[in-house]
């Protein structure tokens, strides 16, 4: 009795197919476990005030990533030149802070007095440095 087989291309085929199957599975797996090891921080401002005199800002401060951020300082740029704000000095917290958990909303007051001479109308830069992350936005003084 003369046993057959499946011809040597087609079991060629099946182990391809088979491969690549086993291939996509161990990627898909590989990268969801990467991609949530992966920190994401991230921060925005939500909000901010100015005085009449301008020598005060209030700054609402979002966590936007996913990791805890802590606050150790910021500046502000105006007209070229750069003004530092540290905390306990002429940066405080009025609320959460400095350190904020993903979600976590910190509102900032920022004692701009003797720093840059600000103009209604005019543009200001604010960074925020937040341990893992710094962040530059911009806003109008008015």
């Amino acid at each position: 009795m003369k046993k057959r087989g499946i011809s040597p291309l087609i079991a060629t085929g099946i182990l391809i197919v088979a491969t690549l199957a086993l291939g996509g599975l161990f990627f898909t797996e590989a990268r969801s476990i990467f991609a949530s090891s992966i920190r994401n921080p991230s921060m925005s401002v939500t909000d901010y005030t100015v005085t009449p005199d301008m020598s005060v800002f209030s700054v609402n401060v979002r966590n936007d990533g996913d990791v805890p951020l802590n606050i150790t300082g910021a500046s502000l740029r105006a007209g070229g030149e750069t003004f530092l704000l540290v905390p306990g000095h002429n940066m405080t917290f009025l609320n959460a802070g400095p350190s904020l958990q993903p979600g976590d909303v910190a509102s900032l007051w920022l004692d701009v007095a003797g720093g840059p001479h600000l103009a209604d109308g005019s543009s200001v830069y604010l960074t925020i440095f937040g341990g893992a992350v710094s962040r530059t936005f911009q806003l109008i003084v008015q």
